[in-house]
């Protein structure tokens, strides 16, 4: 039986205080291709723009991972009392080799459903701040990596800037409400273009 398990946090960055990162074009079908698609899918169907990988984020989230293989259990950098950069945090732990990238990001977008039912973001966060973070409007880039045990995968996603902001909103509300809906991304972005494929 494959057990996973989720957790999202925020670390805060503040303005020009967060690092500022060099431009990196994932290799198509590698890790970073992978995530990026998995998180700009979501982004796309509620006309956000779309994140860029994280060279620095990524390598703060293998750092974190490798330490969550040791630890054996998942708990967010800013839990710990580990003093940690200023980053948006999603966490997976599912048993090893059972969950493609893919699948680990899916669990996470899989919130949404119980996003609309909300009256705010804040009312269920534990519920439905992982996709918050995935899809928060101001959030513009993304490192993850995945480190295992001999039990479990270990996931890290870290967001630049972090999402998850307290008394804001991640993205205009109306847009969740037609997506959800299965309105089209031309449907639901009026004026905007789809991307290329």
């Amino acid at each position: 039986m494959l057990i996973g398990a989720v957790i999202a946090t925020i670390l805060s960055c503040a303005g020009d205080q967060c690092p500022v990162v060099p431009p990196f074009t994932p290799v198509p079908g590698s890790f970073e291709a992978r995530v990026l698609s998995a998180h700009n899918r979501e982004r796309e169907a509620l006309c956000e723009p779309l994140l860029a990988w994280d060279t620095v984020a990524a390598a703060d989230a293998a750092a974190w991972a490798k330490h969550l293989t040791k630890v054996g259990t998942l708990v967010h950098q800013s839990d710990d009392g580990t003093p940690g950069p200023d980053q948006g945090e999603n966490l997976f732990s599912g048993t090893r080799d059972g969950y493609t990238v893919e699948a680990m990001v899916a669990l996470w977008a899989d919130e949404k459903r119980r996003l609309d039912k909300l009256r705010s973001w804040e009312d269920d966060f534990h519920a439905v701040g992982h996709y918050t973070q995935m899809v928060w409007s101001t959030t513009t880039h993304v490192g993850c990596a995945v480190a295992a045990n001999a039990a479990d995968d270990y996931l890290v996603c870290r967001y630049t800037p972090p999402g998850n902001v307290e008394g804001a909103q991640p993205f205009p509300r109306s847009r969740l409400v037609r997506a959800a809906a299965g309105a089209s991304r031309a449907a639901n972005c009026p004026g905007r273009q789809t991307a290329a494929r």
